[in-house]
C-alpha cells in the first residue's frame, strides 16, 4: 500500500521515517507535517482512512468527518481508535473544572472528547455507516500501566530531559488510568464505511 500520514510533531514524522527506511519501506511512505484539516485531500482518492487516538484533540470533527466522506472512494473505511467518555453527557460535568482546564491546555484539546455513541453519530451525519464497534477498554488499561511503569524506570532520564514536564506527564497517566479503572473512560475501535454507490446516488437524476 502506499500511505499518506499526517502529524503536527517533527519529532514523530522523522521517527516513523527512521523506522519505515529501516524496514525498507520508506518509497511507500509520505508523512506531512500538517494539520489534516489544513491539508488538501483529493476526493475519492483514499481506500482507507485511519486515526489512532487523535480525534480527541480535534474540536472540528463534524468537519473532520465530512472530509473523510468526500476523500473516500465508494466502499472506503474510515478506522478510529479512541478514547471516548462511557456517556457523552459525562462532558458537561466536567466543564468549568480547573483540573480539567489544565490537563486539556497540556495536552492539546483532550476537553474535545466524545462518547463513542457521539462519535458514530458525527460519522452517521457526515455520510458513512458504523459497520464494526469494539470496546478495548481492558486491552487500553494495561497499555496505560505499562506506559507509567515505563516512565517510572527511566525516571532519572526523563527529569534530565525536560524536568518541568516529566510531573505533568506522570499526573496525566495517572487521571487516564483512573478514569479507565472507574470505567468513565473507555477506549473503543469504530470502523465506518462510504456506501458502495454513492457516486450514483449523488449523480442520480
Amino acid at each position: 500500500c502506499q500511505v499518506t500520514g499526517y502529524t503536527l510533531s517533527e519529532s514523530q514524522r522523522d521517527f516513523a521515517m527512521e523506522r519505515a527506511e529501516a524496514r525498507g519501506v520508506a518509497d511507500r511512505l509520505d508523512i506531512r507535517v500538517q494539520n489534516v484539516l489544513d491539508a488538501e485531500l483529493e476526493v475519492e482518492h483514499y481506500d482507507h482512512v485511519v486515526f489512532l487516538e487523535s480525534i480527541i484533540h480535534m474540536k472540528e470533527k463534524a468537519e473532520l468527518f465530512a472530509r473523510c466522506h468526500a476523500a473516500l472512494k465508494p466502499s472506503g473505511t474510515l478506522f478510529v481508535q479512541e478514547s471516548c467518555y462511557d456517556r457523552n453527557s459525562k462532558g458537561e460535568v466536567y466543564e468549568g473544572d480547573r483540573g480539567y482546564e489544565a490537563v486539556d491546555e497540556a495536552f492539546g484539546g483532550t476537553a474535545t472528547m466524545v462518547s463513542a455513541g457521539e462519535m458514530q453519530r458525527l460519522m452517521e451525519e457526515a455520510g458513512l455507516s458504523p459497520v464494526y464497534v469494539e470496546n478495548v477498554s481492558n486491552h487500553y488499561t494495561r497499555t496505560l500501566t505499562q506506559w507509567l511503569d515505563n516512565l517510572d524506570r527511566h525516571h532519572d532520564e526523563m527529569v534530565a530531559a525536560d524536568p518541568e514536564f516529566f510531573p505533568h506527564l506522570r499526573k496525566y497517566l495517572m487521571i487516564a488510568l483512573s478514569t479507565y479503572r472507574m470505567a468513565q473512560t473507555q477506549c473503543f475501535l469504530i470502523a465506518a464505511q462510504k456506501a458502495p454507490l454513492d457516486w450514483i446516488r449523488r449523480h442520480a437524476g
